[in-house]
């Protein structure tokens, strides 16, 4: 959840990145008309491929789930940051400021005369009231123009998430989930490049579905109306329960279903997931390619690690 460069990485610029909800993985929704430009950083995942900054993200990371594990400390890094960064957190503050900032962009993206307004605004007003998460992410899944936004306005999503962590850990996944939908070629060029190596990570930039329902996903990689396009099935392996990676799916009577979708076992990343690409596929003809990816996890003794950076830094000056 934290990088480098910025303590948070929701605080990094916004960028003009792709995602596609699992329940609208066509190419369509993969298409917005720049595909000539295939830099990687405009799409759902960057390349990353320096050592030390992954090395880095991997610290960062650590910290943040202890920090965040502590409802003290994360409101004086909340504050902390809020200040550094003129205010910018002010609209994420507590669940009444978030559910104001999100009733203006259902107003603006999903308007009256769509079917789910009254149920997004009711969701919305839960989670303000109820101070719980579990609305927001019933949000999420709406069948709605919001969840679009969410490229451009993920703070509304990932700030609150971040806040309550300690209560989803139940729901953090482990195990393996897959993502189907159709790529141009060259969209495929950082994953070629990533492949194998461990000195390259792949890292999401967006908030991402999945299904813990392989056969799922392989319908909606096969859901392709485009030659140019290659059917894609993407394979994560997570090693250990991770906290970007949220089960939406019923576990039992006390953690029912918080997806509009329930028969499609979703699980939801979460922006700066981590994975290093451990196989890549094709078929004879080139028109299927299958990626396994496998889930970074964040640096066991953050601190040390920390410390050693710091120390390897002063040595370099």
């Amino acid at each position: 959840m934290f990088s480098v460069s910025n303590p948070l990485a929701v605080m990094q610029p916004k960028q003009n990145l792709r995602w596609i909800p699992l329940k609208k993985q066509t190419s369509s929704d993969d298409d917005n008309g720049d595909d000539d430009d295939d830099s990687p950083s405009k799409k759902w995942v960057d390349l990353v491929a320096d050592e030390n900054y992954i090395r880095g993200l991997q610290i960062s990371q650590a910290v943040g789930e202890t920090l965040f594990g502590s409802s003290l400390a994360r409101s004086i890094t909340f504050a902390m940051f809020n200040h550094i960064l003129d205010d910018q957190f002010t609209p994420f503050e507590n669940e009444a400021s978030v559910r104001d900032f999100l009733i203006r962009l259902i107003d603006t993206h999903v308007t009256r005369n769509d079917p789910e307004y009254d149920k997004a605004c009711e969701l919305v007003n839960e989670f303000a009231r109820k101070k719980r998460i579990e609305p927001l992410l019933r949000l999420y899944t709406l069948e709605t123009p919001l969840y679009r936004q969410l490229h451009y306005e993920s703070d509304a999503w990932l700030l609150p998430l971040v806040y309550h962590f300690t209560k989803l850990k139940p729901r953090f996944f482990r195990g393996t989930s897959y993502r189907g939908l159709s790529m141009k070629s060259q969209e495929l060029r950082a994953y070629r490049v990533a492949y194998g190596k461990s000195s390259c990570v792949l890292r999401t930039n967006t908030f991402c579905s999945t299904s813990a329902d392989r056969h799922v996903a392989e319908e909606f990689s096969n859901e392709c109306y485009n030659s140019d396009l290659i059917h894609v099935l993407m394979i994560f392996e997570f090693l250990q329960p991770c906290h970007s990676a949220i089960r939406l799916y019923a576990i039992s009577d006390k953690y029912p279903s918080l997806s509009n979708f329930e028969d499609e076992q979703e699980v939801l990343l979460l922006p700066q997931t981590l994975f290093h690409v451990k196989r890549i596929e094709n078929d004879g003809k080139q028109c299927h390619t299958t990626i396994w990816l496998e889930r970074v996890p964040p640096e066991q003794h953050p601190f040390q690690a920390y410390i050693r950076c710091i120390a390897r830094d002063i040595r370099k000056q």
